[in-house]
């Protein structure tokens, strides 16, 4: 790991922030010769009034000797970076204490408070963001005060203040908190013991009297096999309930029907039909005569 001293490009060219670039390498690995030029992406805390530390995530070096003089010049013209300004984004909060703002040109300023893990801590650095001052941001709305917002633009000087200053190319309006839900736990609610994989239960209506019954075997010399279905065991089986008018009701309509089936009942098959005399004498009123 390797911490360098270097010049951030910026749009107007007139000053160059200065920064601490820490670049991670091999114990075997040469570090970079002072004056090389690279194209780095990297992660930024930008404290006021100090220098910009950075950690790199991606590192391209221009080939050719730092050391020559004509290194600048021969490589500017194949390799134009230092003509490139530095692009940052990242996804912060709006300062509510630092309301929306215009500067004289009229272009219109906020403040944005990013965090970011920088050189082995989360380091927390605020930041102004600028719309320019034309037709294309004219009309655009600045953030509302402690909502989230995406950020992309070139690195525009220090203000007054001393804070880094961002001309935007992209803005996103209104992003979902920059925190992680945390599940909602109710005081009073007990954790489930329930498995994993619920269970389909079966409900049923059923009525009944409130005395127990109780079951005779009707022939207790009969034994069941086992694997013998319900339904065939209850063949011979008697339920025997308390007598209630209910019940004795229904006995009563059972014995009806059984009396009326049996008068339904077909006639033998012998295919004849047998004429039986009824010598029952009849009998009308006080007297009884003989047919």
């Amino acid at each position: 790991m390797f911490s360098f001293n270097a010049d951030i490009a910026e749009s107007s060219l007139i000053t160059s922030p200065s920064a601490t670039l820490r670049v991670y390498s091999g114990a075997g690995d040469a570090p970079l010769p002072d004056n090389t030029i690279v194209f780095a992406v990297t992660k930024a805390f930008a404290p006021a009034g100090k220098p910009v530390e950075l950690d790199v995530l991606f590192l391209s070096v221009v080939p050719g000797n730092s050391n020559n003089k004509d290194y600048d010049a021969s490589q500017s013209s194949l390799y134009p970076i230092e003509h490139v300004p530095t692009f940052i984004y990242g996804v912060g909060h709006i300062h509510a204490s630092q309301p929306e703002t215009v500067l004289q040109d009229g272009a219109k300023a906020f403040s944005v408070g990013l965090t970011d893990f920088v050189t082995g801590n989360f380091k927390s650095s605020t930041i102004q963001c600028i719309y320019p001052a034309t037709r294309r941001w004219a009309n655009v709305p600045t953030p509302h005060a402690q909502s989230c917002t995406q950020i992309l633009g070139t690195c525009h000087g220090f203000n007054d203040s001393g804070l880094l200053k961002i001309a935007l190319i992209h803005v996103t309006l209104s992003l979902a908190p920059h925190t992680l839900a945390q599940p909602t736990v109710t005081a009073n609610t007990a954790a489930s013991t329930s498995p994993a994989t619920p269970l389909n239960r079966k409900k049923y209506n059923t009525m009944g009297s409130t005395t127990p019954a109780q079951i005779t075997p009707t022939d207790n010399n009969k034994s069941f096999q086992s694997g013998s279905s319900f339904h065939a065991a209850s063949l011979d089986m008697e339920l025997e309930l308390p007598e209630t008018p209910e019940t004795r009701h229904n006995t009563r309509c059972k014995k009806l029907k059984r009396k009326a089936s049996e008068s339904l009942s077909p006639p033998p098959d012998d295919g004849e039909i047998l004429e039986i005399p009824d010598d029952t004498p009849v009998k009308g009123k006080g007297k009884g005569r003989a047919k």
